[in-house]
């Protein structure tokens, strides 16, 4: 595919030949895919390669005894940004002894994020390398084990990173699935947004565990204001829906913590409630800005509790007062006055805006003039504000940040 807009390979099957795709200047989606036996005597050769593809997505797919080239990987990503690659399953494929190849092979990304994969029994292959990177490459909750190489390269392997045997049913048999003991199951991103089908933390690789569930459960859990990212209070609303194939829902119990071990709920364990609401307000401890807390929640049908469904959500952090640059306090200035301050920052990462407002009282009750929402990167930010300004008087100014949740 070549400068398309946005291209979907979606549920195929492929056995056999060579490349599966070359995406060129196209963003695409691939996912639900499976992708076995493919070969090539060509030196750069992978699987799946992509050249200049911004946004490009690559989600639970399996590839598995694939061959590549010397300069490959079999999921291959040359020159991108703002790359996903997550809860695949790659298996088996086989290389040549290279320091220029790897199971998922990134060149020059701009911003990437591998999530929720299984890398293991690759021969002659490390199992994530990264080279040359322009921007931030997340890699966390994978299972990278029994490659033939380093597990990674090029690549800081971040929080819920495992190296053991994911435990397939019959990889003979093309079977991928995880067997109940797997430590792949519930060891995914405890974000909501990656939960597995049945409401479940997620489960490494591409096919998710499909072991018994005790209904009721809570599904589509979410939380206002903000989201799961980016909790923007001390007392958020967490919402929920119920699902049951017989019962109502008649009760619900909800704990907070500091970690998923659930011995303790050390932030809010308020009890049971019989009750057919989906929603609760949080009442319990001190959310610190920037803090990871885990939630769980399960609900009643009248008769039986289901099975707790749990998560994470981070309380954001709002970002810096900026600083008043110019003009100082008791400054002259003209009817046009040029104003500046300082660029914040904010903890997460969120990209902000500024605003100035100019006030007639020390109050700051009678505005006069603001700027409105301004966005810039600049380290100082420069602006001429109008109003209604008279000569001779005095006013006073404020400036703000927002991180797109909080000031």
């Amino acid at each position: 595919i070549y400068r398309n807009t946005t291209v979907v390979f979606r549920n195929n099957y492929f056995d056999g030949n060579g490349r599966v795709m070359y995406a060129d200047h196209s963003p695409f989606l691939f996912e639900d895919n499976v992708v076995l036996n493919t070969g090539t005597d060509d030196w750069s050769y992978g699987a799946l390669y992509a050249w200049y593809c911004d946004n490009a997505v690559v989600r639970r797919n399996i590839f598995a005894r694939n061959e590549i080239g010397d300069v490959a990987g079999v999921i291959y990503i040359n020159h991108c940004d703002s790359i996903l690659v997550a809860n695949n399953t790659i298996v088996s494929n086989i290389g040549p002894v290279s320091e220029y190849n790897a199971a998922i092979l990134l060149q020059r990304i701009g911003y990437s994020t591998m999530v929720n994969n299984i890398v293991a029994f690759n021969t002659n292959l490390p199992g994530m390398a990264s080279t040359d990177p322009v921007g931030g490459n997340k890699t966390y909750y994978n299972d990278v084990f029994g490659n033939g190489g380093e597990a990674y390269v090029g690549f800081t392997p971040g929080v819920g990173t495992i190296s053991v045997d994911p435990l397939f049913a019959d990889t003979a048999a093309d079977d991928y699935s995880l067997t109940a003991g797997s430590p792949c199951i519930d060891a995914g991103h405890p974000g909501f947004e990656f939960m597995d089908p049945d409401g479940s933390i997620n489960d490494m690789g591409a096919i998710p565990y499909d072991g018994p569930v005790n209904l009721p459960v809570a599904q589509n859990i979410a939380t206002s204001p903000g989201d799961m990212y980016h909790v923007a209070t001390q007392t958020p609303t967490f919402y929920w829906t119920f699902y049951d194939t017989l019962g109502s829902a008649s009760g619900y119990e909800v704990q907070v913590g500091t970690d998923n071990d659930w011995s303790t709920a050390e932030k809010w364990a308020p009890g049971q409630f019989v009750t057919a609401d989906t929603s609760v307000t949080y009442a319990g401890g001190m959310l610190e800005g920037g803090g990871v807390y885990y939630l769980r929640i399960r609900v009643y049908n009248g008769s039986t509790w289901g099975d707790w469904r749990s998560g994470a959500f981070v309380k954001n952090a709002p970002p810096t007062t900026p600083q008043i640059v110019a003009p100082g306090e008791g400054v002259t200035v003209g009817l046009s006055p040029i104003l500046g301050i300082t660029h914040s920052s904010d903890p997460d990462g969120s990209y902000l805006s500024h605003w100035i407002e100019v006030y007639a009282d020390v109050s700051l009750t009678q505005l006069v003039a603001a700027t409105g929402k301004m966005e810039t990167s600049a380290d100082t930010i420069w602006t001429q504000v109008t109003g209604d300004f008279e000569h001779n008087t005095e006013y006073w100014w404020q400036a703000a940040a927002y991180d797109g949740y909080e000031y």
